[in-house]
């Protein structure tokens, strides 16, 4: 894995799980935490360029069709070593502090191997921002530009000034996006007791903005007023149920809105328990699920989504929605994984913006009578 994946494991799937905050809480040692993720986001804001040289420079080694190799300043390669190094042990950092947490010295609160290994965390946390900061002012001094679109959790709040600020081109595609949201809500509302979640997909080449795009969308102010709860899920490479726990524990986050997850999250509760105690908590209330898949095949194999499916459909209340993401194409698989969900879901395909050029969406319905679309 490369630094910039691991990086963005530590930040989107370690710091910020309900695991590690509990964690943190417990040993006091929440507010360290936060500083080693400020200060990781900032690497991470950084770090694109002399990644991409040396992404880039490696697969010179195995293909000829590449221009000749990218002069990447050596001062550069050993910032990035560095950082590679620096990623690692606050992995292996935060593993330990994980694996207290499931030990029994959990429960006992005061004990004195608590507070000696509190101690010994706080000592290391402390070296390791010394160091974190380190790297953030050599990088700095080489001159390396912070992207606002990678200096924080595009999850946070703020992070739509951000998306205002950064994305340009892309309005349009999103207004008729979210009208079909406004399309969707009025017609489950007419439908009653329906509750029959509608689907959209955002397809297109990788490298086109679906991620960007998708944010834009789960920080629309009229998505966060018609919602009751956004549930943004990345889907790694994992079994069927694996991934129903994965977006099982995040609507349970969502609904507690805690610091941390409540201790029902903590009981290992089994799948269906956890999905009853879902839906009580839930109340009707509509929720847009947001599935940014790793593996979308795998999801869309007709057992598999039938029994997500199937899931779905007893939770919330009517006008809930599913907004799935693959970081590659998906036509190939959208048509077969989808056709059992009647006509309840919108294929988006999403082009490219090219030379300052509008690109647009062509939007496909459920329905396959139905012509396409096309909005530019």
């Amino acid at each position: 894995m490369s630094v910039l994946l691991e990086l963005k494991h530590l930040l989107l799937q370690v710091l910020p799980s309900p695991g590690m905050i509990a964690q943190g809480h417990l040993l006091c040692i929440q507010n360290h935490l936060a500083m080693v993720c400020d200060s990781l986001w900032t690497i991470n804001s950084m770090i694109v360029i002399p990644e991409m040289g040396m992404l880039y420079n490696n697969c010179l080694k195995f293909y000829s069709i590449f221009d000749p190799e990218l002069d990447v300043p050596a001062e550069f390669e050993d910032w990035e070593r560095d950082v590679a190094a620096a990623v690692i042990d606050v992995g292996e950092l935060l593993s330990r502090i994980m694996d207290w947490e499931a030990s029994l010295h959990r429960s006992i609160v005061g004990n004195t191997q608590q507070v000696n290994f509190r101690h010994v965390i706080l000592v290391e946390l402390k070296e390791m921002l010394c160091h974190l900061n380190s790297l953030v002012l050599r990088g700095s001094a080489m001159g390396l530009r912070r992207d606002p679109m990678d200096s924080m959790n595009p999850l946070r709040e703020d992070y739509s000034i951000v998306l205002k600020n950064e994305v340009v081109g892309r309005e349009e595609d999103l207004e008729k996006l979210v009208a079909i949201f406004e399309q969707q809500l009025v017609s489950s509302n007419n439908n009653g007791d329906d509750n029959n979640p509608f689907v959209i997909v955002i397809d297109g080449k990788p490298g086109v903005g679906k991620t960007t795009l998708a944010h834009m969308i789960y920080h629309h102010t009229w998505v966060r007023q018609q919602f009751h709860h956004r549930i943004w899920v990345d889907l790694p490479l994992v079994s069927t149920f694996k991934m129903i726990t994965i977006i099982g524990n995040e609507f349970v986050r969502s609904i507690n809105k805690e610091e941390y997850c409540d201790q029902k999250l903590h009981l290992d509760l089994p799948l269906p328990a956890m999905w009853e105690y879902i839906n009580e908590q839930l109340c009707g209330s509509r929720y847009l699920l947001v599935l940014h898949c790793e593996n979308l095949v795998s999801l869309m194999q007709s057992g598999e989504w039938n029994e997500l499916k199937n899931i779905l459909l007893r939770v919330g209340g009517p006008g809930s929605g599913v907004l799935i993401i693959y970081k590659s194409s998906t036509k190939s698989v959208v048509r077969h994984g989808f056709s059992k969900w009647d006509e309840g879901y919108y294929n988006i395909l999403l082009e490219s913006l090219i030379g300052g050029c509008m690109g647009g969406i062509i939007q496909e319905t459920g329905n396959n009578d139905n012509p396409l679309i096309e909005a530019r």
